[in-house]
């Protein structure tokens, strides 16, 4: 099992992401999504998704 703990991006106190932590988390969500889509296309985010719901 691997855990992937994943920091926000960049922002101001207590304010949304600033425009630059906005393109860090645009960039590691597509990072993750190309280094994790077998474990995702697996089944493993529809359990989890419907586990949310």
């Amino acid at each position: 099992m691997e855990l992937l703990i994943i920091r926000h991006g960049q922002s101001e106190a207590d304010f949304p992401l600033t425009e630059l932590g906005d393109g860090q988390a645009r960039k590691m969500a597509a990072a993750v999504a190309i280094e994790f889509s077998r474990e995702f296309n697996n089944g493993v985010l529809r359990i989890v998704r419907r586990r949310i719901r």
